[in-house]
């Protein structure tokens, strides 16, 4: 594996099969191959590492390569619901329910603490299941330990209050208890960081949660699933599905025992949480995705403007994806825009591959539109040359 890359304790979650492999592109292209090594990951679910209760499974791929290097759970209803089952108890019956709050935050610093030691293997990981840059996906997994040792020193920091009130014989008050399992679902593009700003708050304030990794790079979650063992957090507090969202998303944001859901991604599939959450009454916050345009001026020097279009992985929300530009200066602020897109390890790269096939489909072709060249060429002009490396060209139209 690239970057020496490690998985921590090969019993812990995950195991390594010798099958056949089936590389492909998400581009359209062909590499054929013969036999590797391929990852298999697990579910963590009440503290232990397994398989999707049908054996299901489907296959991500290295979107710097095209190949398939890890096969992840496909869980079912069963599955999903073991997991909230499992948080319900953890947080009523289990050692987490009888947790000082401040017990309860020493284990959320101590898992900051671990996340900043391990922050260049979650970096590796991250960077070959997205495509995001290593330097990003490193720096990441340091910055979010912050988030636990913020909320680590938070968690006993929750009071109530007292109330006037006009009775004289009566005493009011209020207390803060957790509000129950939360189901938290995030995509592929930053889920480490929005993974910190769900799991943290609700720790700290004593809830369980239930974990959809996204199924386009669910890898570095499950790693981060290791790191939850290994801070003194009980068994069953913090549990980690991976699937589609039927369904898994479906179940998970159904479920009866779900109080809470956080979710962030697209307005569609907030559409479904919503309806979703109509059967079991949970409250829901949402974080929803867009374009986000930007103006280049005539007097913006050209090396400060043109990194800001493409920093990061193609796919990213926070990707300023619409530069409005004047044309009478258009082509010198193009030329600065033509990129070589290299393994997203490579240090000096602005940008890493896309990861998902279709909005890598979906932005080849606005680049042809743009180019004036047919979209079959834009997506050949993505794939060309040897595996791990593309080139945009910029077309004359």
């Amino acid at each position: 594996m690239p970057f020496g890359l490690s998985f921590g304790d090969p019993e812990s979650y995950v195991r390594e099969v010798s099958i056949s492999q089936s590389v492909r592109t998400a581009y359209g292209g062909d590499m054929s191959g013969g036999t590797e090594t391929i990852t298999a990951l697990s579910m963590l679910i009440d503290g232990e590492w397994v398989a999707a209760s049908d054996g299901g499974t489907y296959e991500s791929i290295d979107p710097s390569t095209g190949a398939v290097w890890s096969t992840t759970p496909e869980a079912t209803e069963a599955d999903v619901d073991r997991a909230v089952q499992a948080a319900h108890e953890a947080m009523t019956t289990g050692p987490w329910a009888s947790m000082t709050p401040t017990e309860r935050g020493k284990c959320l610093s101590r898992l900051g603490d671990l996340l900043e030691a391990s922050s260049e293997r979650l970096g590796e990981i991250e960077t070959r299941d997205t495509g995001k840059l290593f330097a990003e996906t490193r720096w990441q997994a340091t910055y979010i330990a912050e988030y636990f040792r913020y909320f680590g020193g938070a968690a006993d920091k929750l009071a109530g209050e007292t109330l006037p009130i006009d009775k004289p014989d009566l005493f009011v008050y209020t207390r803060r208890v957790p509000i129950g399992v939360v189901a938290a679902v995030v995509p592929w593009n930053s889920q480490m960081f929005l993974s910190a700003t769900k799991i943290a708050p609700a720790l700290a304030a004593g809830n369980a949660i239930v974990l959809k990794a996204s199924e386009h790079a669910a890898a570095p979650l499950l790693e981060f699933g290791r790191l939850v063992a290994e801070s003194g957090i009980p068994d069953g507090v913090v549990n980690i599905v991976t699937g589609h969202a039927e369904p898994c998303g479906r179940a998970l944001t159904t479920h009866p025992l779900v109080a809470k859901i956080a979710f962030t991604g697209g307005p569609q599939a907030a559409a479904h949480v919503i309806r979703n959450a109509a059967e079991n009454f949970a409250k829901v916050s949402l974080e929803l995705g867009g374009k986000s345009p930007f103006i280049v001026f005539e007097d913006a020097e050209l090396f400060h403007r043109t990194p800001l279009t493409g920093y990061r992985s193609a796919s990213l929300l926070r990707h300023a994806g619409r530069p409005i530009v004047r044309a009478d200066f258009y082509g010198k602020t193009a030329d600065g825009l033509d990129l070589l897109l290299r393994h997203p390890a490579a240090g000096w790269s602005p940008v890493g591959p896309g990861s998902v096939p279709a909005e890598l489909e979906a932005l080849c072709a606005g680049y042809a539109d743009a180019a004036g060249i047919p979209a079959a060429a834009a997506l050949d002009a993505y794939v060309a040359g040897e595996p791990g490396v593309v080139e945009f060209i910029r077309g004359e139209g």
